[in-house]
């Protein structure tokens, strides 16, 4: 089993000084990010097609455990009609990440007016009949899915159902973890937390990170991957921190001994 955890994108202005040190140039943040994490959501690839090399210089800059999340994008989920061209187009990008082994999945997010009717339905089997060979995941935001149905469809077709907590009510209890692909896919957002201090900041009592900490390994044990993103720009890099070290996942070895080094300078 292997638990990877992250963020949603890496590269913001808000982390210069908090996450980032303020000297590190723009070029060398996803290195420096990837030796204190293990995964990483590519959002932008939502508005624009990404290019196959520009996800070879990622791959080259980081290490081989790391895995990426990519979106699908939006014309695969948003248009009114799937791009064949696209598609293809989309799946040629990603190839490099496919053939090295370090692509975690696609995540395909569909906008809250796309309902369960057989046209969508038809949808998603061209979506995953394009990307056959990569690691499919779907995040729904309607309630027409939430049926039975749904479930058997998606372990059908080896597509995880992505879950997510920002629509969870302060107070309410978590939500289940239905697997239906060999691997997770969760979302965190942790919108209740109060501000990180830092890279390793707390992110507050607000997110429940220890029930999250023991259903994510309890769930670990029967999928063969689970990848655990934050997607709170502000908070993100404290949380993701905080639950790796509950999770006892440790940061590279490279990181502690560079770490190591500095407090031997410092005394």
């Amino acid at each position: 089993m292997s638990i990877y955890v992250g963020t949603c994108g890496f590269s913001y202005p808000e982390w210069e000084g908090r996450f980032y040190p303020p000297s590190l140039p723009p070029r060398d943040r996803l290195a420096y990010y990837a030796d204190r994490f293990h995964a990483v959501e590519l959002d932008y690839s939502f508005y624009h097609l990404p290019e196959s090399a520009d996800l070879e210089k990622m791959i080259r800059r980081t290490r081989r455990e790391f895995r990426f999340l990519i979106k699908a994008h939006r014309s695969l989920t948003h248009a009114e009609t799937l791009s064949e061209s696209v598609l293809a187009e989309f799946r040629e990008a990603i190839l490099p990440l496919m053939r090295s082994g370090r692509l975690g999945a696609v995540l395909a997010q569909f906008p809250a007016s796309f309902c369960c009717t057989r046209e969508a339905v038809r949808r998603l089997r061209a979506l995953r009949e394009g990307l056959a060979e990569a690691p499919l995941a779907i995040e729904f935001r309607h309630v027409s899915w939430d049926r039975p149905e749904t479930r058997a469809f998606l372990e059908k077709h080896r597509i995880a159902l992505c879950l997510t907590d920002s629509l969870r009510q302060e107070g309410a209890p978590l939500p289940p973890l239905p697997r239906t692909a060999d691997f997770l896919y969760l979302r965190l957002s942790g919108r209740e937390a109060a501000q990180p201090q830092g890279e390793s900041g707390d992110c507050g009592e607000g997110l429940p990170l220890e029930n999250w900490a023991e259903r994510i390994e309890e769930a670990a044990e029967t999928a063969e991957a689970v990848y655990v993103l934050f997607n709170d720009i502000q908070n993100a890099p404290g949380q993701a921190r905080l639950l790796a070290q509950r999770l006892g996942i440790p940061v590279f070895r490279s990181v502690m001994k560079r770490e190591r080094q500095m407090q031997l300078a410092l005394r």
